[in-house]
């Protein structure tokens, strides 16, 4: 035993040694390698369920930010229509105007007519509406 010790720390070994270490590292790779892949395998369907689940979860955040985008495109429409509709009245100050919202439309294809919420019965003489601009109308 103290002959194979001296002939290894005489460096006598070192050769097979060497060839030795490269095979058992070549082992360790090899079984960490497969080791590794079966743990991916084990690990897939969990983190496959997770991306589904957010994916779910942003697709859902998309919906919700997308009705938010035709909600406040629909207030910048609205707020386009009540500017316009004041710098009108600002230009005509002779007038007097009634704020009034359409409740319906005639289904004839021959006559264009709206109903609104104002009218003779609230103290309104019937008039005819008249429109210069799109989406402006008065009475006179």
């Amino acid at each position: 035993m103290g002959g194979i010790l001296a002939l290894a720390l005489g460096g006598f070994f070192g050769s097979a040694s060497r060839q030795f270490n490269s095979v058992l590292i070549d082992v360790q790779t090899w079984i960490s390698s497969r080791f590794l892949g079966f743990q991916d395998f084990i690990t897939a369907p969990r983190d496959i369920v997770s991306l589904r689940q957010r994916n779910a979860e942003l697709e859902a955040q998309v919906s919700q930010l997308q009705a938010q985008v035709i909600e406040l495109q629909q207030r910048v429409n609205e707020t386009d229509i009540l500017a316009a509709l004041v710098d009108f009245s600002r230009s005509n100050p002779e007038s007097t105007y009634k704020a009034a919202s359409v409740i319906g439309y005639d289904p004839s294809p021959f006559l264009h007519y709206i109903i609104i919420n104002r009218g003779s019965e609230r103290r309104h003489p019937a008039r005819h509406a008249r429109c210069d601009e799109p989406g402006l109308g008065w009475a006179h």
